[in-house]
């Protein structure tokens, strides 16, 4: 499953000078989704939650959530495909 335009531009917001530059108000998990989702337009956030929607239901392989988010211009990597796996569902369940 190829990632939407979309999704790539909210992979680049997490990038190496996040905290300096978008510093939460809530540095809690949930804190940095809602600062990532807020630069993102209403058809863009729906664009996202359509694709992670279509791409959790398949249940991929952690594996395969690593080459794809691996494939994106993030600069934050996860050690543990299980925190790539919930900070995808958490992105998805925040947008209404």
């Amino acid at each position: 499953m190829r990632p939407p335009p979309e999704f790539h531009r909210l992979a680049e917001l997490w990038h190496m000078d996040f905290f300096l530059d978008d510093m939460p108000d809530d540095p809690t998990e949930a804190g940095i989704v809602t600062t990532l989702l807020a630069q993102l337009t209403g058809p863009e956030k729906h664009a996202v939650k359509q694709f992670l929607t279509d791409l959790l239901k398949r249940n991929p392989s952690d594996a395969e959530l690593e080459e794809m988010w691996q494939a994106t211009r993030a600069d934050w990597l996860f050690g543990d495909p299980r925190g790539l796996r919930k900070f995808l569902r958490m992105i998805r369940d925040e947008i209404a």
